[in-house]
């Protein structure tokens, strides 16, 4: 997912069907799109049968082979320590190599490289992925010689450039080690400024890799080899024009949101998704509980742990992938110390309280946070400083304040209630970075700008936060509330 921004760079290239002299080089090519739809909509188990019926009827289809890989690919995104997976995925990604080779030997048609090179991009993926350097180098040669080959016999089409954009991007951004030797192990230098051009040449002009080609450049805007934030939400933008109801764009975009502190965007879309994906008896489970997880963390990114443990705890009791049940187990152990740390524990499933906390501040917070929702927050912000004359010394309140404070425009009072509360030395840590962030904004707003990216800085030397890409946002731009 968009934790691993090169995996999203490859993840979303599953359309592409070269053509010569305008006709499609596959046959079935409604079928292949039919299971790419399937495939973004996480309905992996219905892909895969569509495809083996494509694969029936044409078992010679290098584009079919390559789909197929393709299910195998989602499935590891959402379960990606699963070894069995990777094993299935490299054995199709060689099968389908193999059939796109057999193709070309046997009609002398360089238009099928497409496929092989795609494959071996993939397959140099997966060899990183593990830890084998020079598989995943010596893939990643062929790939690129590939990808050229179907270029260079058909300058004018745009299908290849998403790959090789791809590759002449991030071949540019490996490590210097990996560049001084690049020259004795023959793979084709990266080239930065080529490989977007490229992408942004496919993300105008293909027929299939549009959307791939926007969602590879949103990754690699807001990866950490670039942060042009802007840039990322322009992409993502233009990739939810295109397909404006797929659960794995929809994904994507939240996600880029949520990071930048956009969390009203990001609950809108990830809403959006769960109801796609809940309208499919075969959504696989993985990506349902992923995108509820996803929404959890806006709720903890809104300072709402009570609701996003309301969210997880389902989640607690389902066989999850182990990456993704110890996200959802870290989430949850801090929405739950987060709630404790303020006295905020909700009622058990019996409906009392554990003893030793103090259900009149958890039901005085929650109220004042409702209110943000049902009055505003200039509302929110004068019953949280009500609350806080009667628990001065409670950080988490003084932060709220000041967050509700920012939101009404109040940013010099604002500013006050969040030093106070950043200078506190019980300020819960997953509390501390946004605490230096709403800081920031609040300077930002007070017209204090050298002050505001100090406090931005100071946010990103916190302990990691959701939103902490906000924070190198706002180093560069001056923070202004949305509208």
């Amino acid at each position: 997912m968009l934790r691993r921004p090169a995996a999203l760079a490859l993840l979303m290239v599953s359309t592409g069907v070269p053509t010569v002299g305008g006709s499609p080089r596959v046959s079935s090519q409604a079928r292949l799109l039919d299971a790419a739809g399937l495939i973004h909509d996480g309905r992996f188990d219905e892909a895969d049968e569509t495809l083996a019926a494509v694969r029936e009827r044409s078992p010679g289809d290098p584009a079919a082979a390559f789909f197929s890989a393709l299910v195998t690919y989602w499935r590891l995104l959402y379960d990606d320590e699963n070894t069995v997976l990777m094993q299935t995925l490299e054995e199709r990604l060689l099968g389908a190599a193999a059939v796109a080779e057999s193709s070309r030997s046997a009609d002398h048609d360089a238009g099928w490289d497409v496929w092989g090179g795609y494959s071996r991009l993939f397959l140099a993926q997966l060899h990183a992925s593990r830890k084998k350097p020079w598989a995943a180098v010596k893939e990643g040669r062929a790939a690129r010689r590939l990808l050229g080959s179907a270029s260079d016999s058909d300058p004018g089409s745009a299908e290849p450039l998403c790959g090789l954009g791809t590759y002449n991007y991030y071949a540019d951004r490996v490590s210097a080690i990996v560049k001084g030797v690049r020259f004795l192990l023959g793979l084709p230098p990266g080239d930065r400024e080529l490989g977007l051009d490229q992408l942004e040449r496919a993300g105008r002009g293909s027929v299939y890799f549009a959307l791939e080609s926007r969602l590879i450049l949103a990754a690699i805007y807001s990866g950490r080899h670039e942060r042009l934030y802007f840039n990322a939400e322009t992409q993502a933008e233009k990739a939810l024009a295109l397909e404006p109801q797929s659960v794995a764009v929809l994904d994507a975009a939240a996600r880029l949101y949520l990071s930048l502190g956009n969390t009203e965007d990001a609950w809108t879309l990830l809403d959006r998704a769960r109801s796609r994906a809940a309208g499919s008896r075969r959504t696989d489970l993985s990506v349902l509980a992923a995108l509820v997880h996803q929404s959890a963390r806006v709720e903890f990114s809104r300072f709402r742990p009570d609701r996003a443990l309301e969210l997880l705890l389902p989640l607690e009791h389902t066989t999850l992938p182990p990456r993704l049940k110890r996200e959802v187990a870290s989430l949850s152990a801090a929405s739950r110390r987060l709630i404790g740390a303020v006295s905020t524990e909700p009622p058990t499933a019996s409906g009392s309280l554990p003893s030793g906390l103090q259900p009149e501040l958890w039901n005085r917070l929650r109220m004042a946070l409702e209110t943000e929702r049902s009055r505003g927050a200039a509302s929110a912000a004068d019953e949280l400083l009500r609350l806080l004359d009667h628990t001065p010394g409670e950080p988490t309140v003084g932060l709220l304040a000041g967050r509700a404070l920012l939101l009404s425009g109040r940013a010099a009072q604002a500013l006050e209630r969040l030093d106070r509360a950043d200078a506190s030395r019980s300020l819960p840590p997953e509390w501390v970075g946004p605490c230096r962030l709403l800081a920031g904004q609040a300077a930002d707003l007070a017209g204090r700008r050298e002050d505001a990216r100090d406090r931005y800085r100071s946010a990103i030397k916190a302990p990691p936060f959701i939103e902490r890409n906000a924070a190198y946002l706002h180093v560069q731009f001056p923070y202004r509330p949305r509208r």
